[in-house]
């Protein structure tokens, strides 16, 4: 995802977003995190591979921002807009989560935590998604942007 050296925390959230099938948007050029002459790679962009086809121009900008963390920016086409074959893009996110049940989740969650002998994050993020998988009608695909940060701890 960027720099020279993978501490254990990047190890795990390569792992993690290998398990879940994801595509990583960083390509590494540019730092995202800037503080004196500490540089890091710590912002991290990803997504589903079948969301990855609305993401396009994905880049860390180089303006000011009054912070520590650089300005990411990329464009999302959106469910609707045509493709250069006329064709529609098709639809984004997740879960159809309209009418469902948090314990029938909860319930299903603890039985696929229980049943793992890992007990990580990979495990843990693996049962939510299986909970939701078997309980939750599909919308269509989503795309997940999140800043994880250093201090970050994943039990």
């Amino acid at each position: 995802m960027g720099g020279e050296t993978q501490d254990e925390w990047g190890r795990l959230l390569s792992e993690w977003l290998a398990t879940l099938n994801c595509v990583v948007y960083n390509d590494g050029m540019k730092p995202t995190f800037l503080k004196g002459r500490y540089q890091s790679w710590i912002d991290v962009t990803f997504s589903t591979e079948n969301a990855a086809r609305w993401v396009r121009n994905w880049t860390v900008e180089e303006e000011e921002t009054l912070s520590d963390h650089q300005f990411i920016t990329f464009q999302l086409k959106l469910d609707g807009e045509r493709t250069g074959n006329g064709q529609s893009s098709g639809r984004c996110c997740g879960w159809n989560t309209k009418g469902f049940s948090p314990s029938v989740i909860r319930h299903s969650f603890v039985e696929r935590m229980n049943a793992k002998q890992n007990k990580d994050c990979v495990s843990m993020v693996g049962a939510i998604k299986e909970a939701c998988d078997m309980h939750l009608p599909k919308k269509g695909d989503y795309i997940i942007l999140i800043k994880l940060y250093k201090n970050f701890i994943c039990h």
